[in-house]
């Protein structure tokens, strides 16, 4: 039987990865590609199928070396390149883009061999005191592996104990010591190399889990005095992946490229502990998990303390030209100030209602929407910041929304794939208004609509200068395409899509419930407490979401995530009465082992299933629904809140009610069939 291989084309191909597909026969898609020795190598040349899934070292290295003929082909000291592009050695030939009939030329490095032999001035030190100088030989291919076995040699003979592979310049920047030839970083004659004594202490190491492409994959001990830059190309040779084509995440945050120079001992963690390190890759599969992370992080980390007048000017870069040309722009400004602190200021605080009305106000719509969707949302963060901020204190909503579009080319999706919204998206409640928004002007036929069940929007409109009945998803929301509808009269495109639950912040709240919208003021509240709640219906979803998002399962940190589940509900319009309790036995399949709470309205009945499936069980009976949940959040710093503060907040909450009802919308609105505020029911851990 033929052996079974990792298929990575997933990586480059596929946007959307079954938890079934794991392993296949084959390495994806192939390419024929010609390969060329140039001035090296006899002047060798053959053509071979390539894999794009094959990384371009085990190529050479394994095929290629057999047949170039020669022993072992030390891609080292060769340089690869397609059309004058040299290629990165980690990479696939997938993401490197290399296409059928692509040539691919070798040529050998040069080097001077008149200027070697050369030497380095090894200084040894312990971490702060230089102790003893020696120079050392090397010559155009002494990599800094054997330059380390040299100095292993003699440092741990000299002082009976060994010595940690960490070399540093004279001037504090990094050595990679792994693969690469001491030759190609053009050293002058003596250049001072720090090489630092082991620690023999147990509390100067730390641990981490590393989880690579959503997979638990390697434990690490590494010294404290290593830098991330060290750290980040012990990840790049064990995965053989291009140090520019992945980020770490270490204690649920990314670190940046200014602080890769930083030394562990320098970031809050605690010795011994174990800590999980993320690899999200960000060549190839586009890692839509890996944007929303890094987006949110980077908005969070914003610091903002601007006034209202302060906010302003810093938007009126997303104004156009026209508009601030416009003789009145000062007046409408200061206008628009004073109508909104006169009709809406005690609902939401300034400038954060400004920071809506801006937006809806059309004079930045256009403006910052190119600029999200280019990419380039650092440029726009303290507007988002204080957006966000609104964004966050505004009635959530749950349910359908439509979207028209003009132009057909904006869309080509297909069917299963995720989509990135990096704009602030704005939706109609109302399937006409949008169908008139996707209507050519000239022919008045429509073209594309957006049907859309959305988990995170918000009543944006309820603080709008305009009238349209609208909500509104946050940049950066995931979207899968269900079903797609081609009109055959007028070739109008229907796409169906679904918001994807995806974590966007450090704490996590996963609530299993087939009517989400039950929950929607704790959704709310906790979204306000800065937790990402995570909104699935049925155990189907709970089982792909946990595929999908394994390493939130491994945290150190149990206390960041949360998990509630209804106990009674419907999946695939079928009555399942212990649905709650399939929800724990599958999650803890999934090696969770915390507390997981259960909405129930009978305890004898629950607790009786529970000894029927052997699940051991640690259950308490709350006042009421209002009282567990925060008793339960409380748990482990989760969130710190009172009873009498969410009440407070319900309080806002008919507030907004009364606004909407105010700008009548009428009961059509998922959020006026709320019924939490009652408080009802009963609730217990597990």
């Amino acid at each position: 039987m033929e052996d079974e291989v990792v298929d990575e084309s997933y990586i480059i191909y596929e946007n959307k990865i079954s938890s079934n597909i794991r392993k296949t026969n084959n390495y994806g898609p192939k390419v024929e590609i010609t390969v060329k020795c140039k001035s090296c190598l006899d002047n060798q040349e053959f053509t071979h199928d390539v894999y794009l899934a094959y990384s371009i070292r085990d190529f050479f290295e394994n095929i290629a070396s057999d047949r170039l003929k020669t022993k072992k082909f030390k891609i080292e000291n060769y340089i690869i390149e397609v059309k004058g592009k040299i290629l990165k050695k980690y990479r696939t030939f997938g993401e490197e883009e290399i296409t059928n009939g692509s040539i691919i030329m070798i040529s050998e490095k040069k080097y001077d061999l008149k200027l070697y032999p050369k030497l380095l001035k090894i200084v040894f030190s312990d971490g702060s005191n230089e102790t003893k100088a020696i120079e050392m030989g090397y010559n155009f291919n002494t990599t800094f592996e054997n330059l380390k076995s040299q100095i292993q040699y003699q440092f741990s003979t000299e002082r009976n104990k060994e010595v940690v592979p960490y070399f540093t310049n004279e001037d504090g920047s990094e050595l990679y010591e792994f693969g690469e030839v001491v030759s190609d970083y053009n050293f002058k004659d003596k250049v001072v190399i720090k090489y630092h004594d082991k620690f023999n202490k147990d509390d100067l190491v730390y641990k981490f889990r590393l989880i690579y492409e959503n997979y638990l994959t390697h434990n690490m001990t590494v010294i404290q005095i290593i830098s991330i830059k060290q750290l980040k190309h012990i990840i790049s040779r064990l995965y053989k992946v291009d140090l520019d084509d992945f980020e770490i995440l270490i204690n649920d945050r990314f670190v940046t490229k200014a602080e890769e120079n930083k030394r562990l001992n320098e970031y809050n963690l605690q010795a011994n502990d174990v800590y999980e390190l993320m690899i999200f890759k960000t060549i190839g599969k586009v890692n839509f998990l890996y944007e929303v992370l890094r987006f949110n992080q980077d908005l969070r980390e914003k610091q903002i303390d601007f006034t209202v007048d302060d906010l302003i000017e810093n938007s009126k870069k997303f104004f156009s030209e026209e508009i601030m040309q416009a003789n009145n722009i000062a007046e409408y400004l200061e206008t628009l100030k004073e109508k909104y602190h006169t009709k809406y200021a005690s609902y939401l605080e300034l400038p954060l209602g400004i920071a809506v009305q801006l937006y809806t106000s059309n004079l930045m719509y256009l403006g910052i929407n190119r600029q999200l969707k280019q990419g380039k949302y650092k440029e726009c963060l303290t507007y988002l910041s204080y957006f966000q901020l609104a964004f966050l204190k505004l009635p959530l909503y749950i349910g359908r929304a439509y979207r028209g579009v003009r132009n057909k080319n904006y869309a080509n999706h297909k069917k299963g794939e995720n989509i990135l919204w990096m704009n602030i998206s704005s939706l109609s409640l109302d399937y006409n208004v949008a169908l008139k928004f996707s209507k050519e002007k000239e022919t008045q036929i429509p073209q594309v609509m957006y049907i859309i069940d959305v988990l995170s929007a918000r009543y944006l409109d309820l603080l709008s200068v305009s009238d349209e009945k609208e909500v509104t998803l946050f940049p950066y929301s995931i979207l899968e395409v269900t079903d797609i509808k081609i009109d055959k009269n007028t070739g109008m495109i229907t796409y169906f899509l679904t918001e994807v639950p995806t974590p966007k912040s450090p704490k996590i709240l996963c609530w299993v419930d087939d009517n989400p919208i039950n929950n929607i003021k704790y959704l709310e509240y906790l979204e306000m407490h800065g937790v990402s709640t995570v909104c699935l219906k049925s155990n189907a979803k709970v089982e792909d979401f946990f595929n999908h998002h394994s390493w939130l399962l491994s945290r150190r940190n149990k206390s960041t995530f949360k998990i509630i589940t209804d106990m009674k509900r419907k999946e695939n319009n079928v009555d399942k009465p212990k649905a709650g309790i399939d929800t724990i036995k599958l999650i803890k399949e999934h090696k969770y082992n915390s507390q997981i709470l259960v909405f129930t309205t009978n305890k004898e009945r629950a607790n009786e299933i529970c000894l029927q499936e052997q699940l051991d069980t640690n259950i308490f009976r709350c006042e009421d629904k209002n009282s567990g949940i925060i008793d339960y959040l409380n748990q482990g710093n989760f969130i710190y809140s009172t009873l009498d503060e969410f009440k407070e907040w319900l309080v806002i909450g008919e507030k907004w009610d009364d606004l909407r009802k105010l700008n009548s919308y009428g009961s059509g609105s998922a959020r006026s069939d709320s019924k939490l505020d009652k408080g009802k029911g009963s609730c217990y851990i597990y």
